[in-house]
């Protein structure tokens, strides 16, 4: 922040507090950031297309419990201050396309951050109510890397099946036998569902696809996001 050369020595005081608050404060939620001065270096896959990020320490381990055990403990990672993952680097970079985001949320998995998981689904199906469309050919990738129970599996056959009882999708042949026995099985349970009068569950604001702990509160919550998407859903129903 520049400050004005003919401002008296009290105003001066008044601006850099005010900037050191810019800094250290959330300007929405008042949540404080402590970056910390300890680098941490994460080699994001050992392929040839490796990339290197530099990440504060202190952002990768209140962020992530996986992080967390591999810096805090008296493993190889905290000695060198790096830590190496296996996904592709496109993952870990700031990329907005949807299927990217289906990777964001299986890697918040990985490092058991639900803030960052949960945001990474919620993401995707924002862009995704306002374009029409789902990246559906994630689905395998998602059955591949995900378990049983998993919410983000329960969010793409909801899709389908919501889209398919429309009459819009089709089964794809790119689709596997454990894909296709799961929207099978929704399909049967919302056989009596009269849907054409429902609003799709991945059409209003919830945590139904969110693994945050049950005692935990929501990442919207604890960032004061939660309020902002409640009063912009109520300015979309006014007529």
């Amino acid at each position: 922040m520049s400050h004005d050369s003919s401002s008296d020595e009290s105003s001066d005081d008044d601006s850099s507090k005010e900037s050191s608050a810019d800094l250290e404060v959330a300007p929405k939620n008042n949540l404080p950031i402590n970056f910390g001065s300890r680098m941490i270096t994460v080699r994001v896959s050992h392929v040839e297309d490796a990339e290197v990020f530099a990440v504060h320490a202190e952002i990768l381990i209140n962020n992530s419990e996986f992080f967390r055990a591999a810096l805090e403990g008296e493993w190889k990672e905290s000695k060198e201050n790096a830590v190496p993952l296996d996904d592709p680097p496109a993952v870990f970079a700031k990329d907005k396309g949807a299927p990217s985001l289906v990777q964001c949320v299986i890697l918040g998995e990985r490092l058991l951050d639900s803030d960052f998981r949960d945001a990474s689904t919620d993401e995707p199906i924002d862009m995704t109510n306002s374009s029409g469309g789902w990246p559906v050919e994630n689905m395998p990738t998602v059955y591949a890397q995900t378990g049983e129970n998993n919410t983000l599996r329960k969010l793409f056959v909801d899709w389908y099946k919501w889209h398919t009882l429309q009459g819009i999708l089709k089964l794809e042949a790119y689709h596997t036998e454990e894909t296709l026995r799961d929207i099978a099985f929704a399909l049967a349970e919302s056989r009596h569902e009269k849907l054409i009068c429902l609003t799709a569950p991945f059409n209003k604001p919830s945590c139904r696809y969110h693994q945050h702990r049950k005692e935990g509160k929501c990442y919207k919550e604890k960032f004061g996001t939660a309020k902002e998407e409640s009063d912009a859903t109520k300015k979309k129903e006014k007529p």
